[in-house]
């Protein structure tokens, strides 16, 4: 969902932006609206004609753009391009329009173009629509580390069910009314309780199972507004929010901005975690460190970062260097939701593979047995 979870837009219009405003569409969206920027003619002019068209398409199909229904299933550019238009009719910029639609990364990246002209608000666009991709990116290695945990789950949760919902009752039957060895009664009691609560386990996976897809689905939206108080150091979030605010921060000085200007305007529309970090800037600069110690000391870049950034600023090529460093942000969030993953099924392997030793042992101490 690119709508945040305070979002004032309505109840259908949230639905059809989670369904319809996918990583890919904002992407395409914003390479419509670079292509408009780059024109001679007024920007609100352009966005009026695409809605028309836009509205003319649904009408064709069907569709009532202004209608509940409509605002479920019409193409959710509509409301986005209208939106732009209505925040510039309030006196506000037509970006600022963008605001409850996209995320807030995207949303810098554009807050910092606006200022420059129609060049530099269309590279702002293409911007935009390069850390979309990147979202999709991002979220395609998810799915990814999400099936890999997913297979491990089911392949435990069918182990264990085999083997103590079928295999272990039919042991103790073909053994019934013998002594059986401390091992062997250990196991069968411990896999009577193993299956008395083996149907809490199933639904709790498949509400984990449901968790995770929720939680992929929602990566830009309702989760990102949870993380946006606190996101642990180790996470992908933390790099991909590093890599966003080096984009921002670039396309910002491109314009001839300020540095401590740039990071004032990226305060003023970031979440409660970015600020905090630029609070812890201010602090640093305050102090008298550089633009590269106030950037490593900010706890908003990740550690494989830190060293480049301060040596950067050093040689005063920080500014050039802000797109290459975001791009390796990503890479360092693409590592860590890889290591989480395989971490996982690894975790989850074990566990069929002490399950598996634990039952052969128990087995084993069955030939023990003496015949009565």
């Amino acid at each position: 969902m690119s709508a945040s979870l305070t979002s004032p837009l309505p109840f259908a219009l949230r639905i059809n932006c989670s369904l319809n405003l996918s990583a890919q569409a904002r992407a395409d969206m914003y390479s419509m609206l670079a292509d408009m920027a780059s024109t001679k003619m007024p920007l609100s002019q352009l966005l009026r004609s695409a809605i028309d068209k836009f509205r003319q398409r649904e009408r064709l199909r069907g569709i009532n753009p202004d209608s509940t229904y409509g605002r479920l299933v019409a193409s959710p550019v509509i409301y986005v391009f209208e939106s732009m238009l209505q925040s510039g009719s309030r006196g506000k910029t037509l970006i600022d329009g963008l605001k409850d639609f996209v995320p807030t990364n995207e949303f810098l990246v554009l807050k910092a173009a606006e200022s420059g002209g129609n060049a530099q608000l269309a590279e702002g666009f293409s911007t935009a629509a390069k850390a979309a991709l990147s979202s999709q990116r991002l979220m395609s290695i998810v799915r990814s580390g999400i099936a890999k945990a997913f297979v491990s789950l089911v392949l435990v949760i069918g182990i264990v069910y085999y083997m103590a919902g079928y295999m272990a009752p039919k042991l103790r039957a073909s053994v019934q009314g013998l002594k059986l060895p401390d091992a062997a009664e250990n196991y069968f009691s411990s896999v009577d309780q193993i299956a008395a609560w083996l149907p809490f386990g199933v639904v709790i996976t498949v509400g984990v199972i449901a968790l995770l897809f929720w939680l992929l689905a929602n990566l830009t939206g309702n989760v990102r507004q949870a993380l946006n108080h606190r996101a642990p150091v180790f996470t992908a979030y933390h790099a991909f929010v590093a890599s966003s605010l080096l984009n921002a921060l670039s396309s910002m000085l491109a314009t001839g901005m300020r540095f401590s200007s740039a990071i004032g305007v990226i305060k003023d529309n970031a979440n409660p975690y970015v600020r905090e970090g630029i609070e812890r800037m201010f602090a640093s600069a305050r102090r008298g460190f550089s633009t590269g110690m106030q950037l490593s000391r900010s706890g908003l870049i990740p550690a494989e970062l830190t060293i480049l950034i301060e040596m950067f600023a050093e040689m005063n090529t920080l500014d050039e260097r802000l797109p290459s460093l975001a791009e390796r942000s990503l890479i360092v969030a693409e590592r860590r939701i890889k290591r989480l993953s395989n971490m996982i099924a690894t975790v989850l392997m074990a566990v069929v593979v002490l399950f598996i030793v634990w039952t052969y042992s128990a087995l084993m101490s069955l030939g023990d047995i003496k015949p009565t």
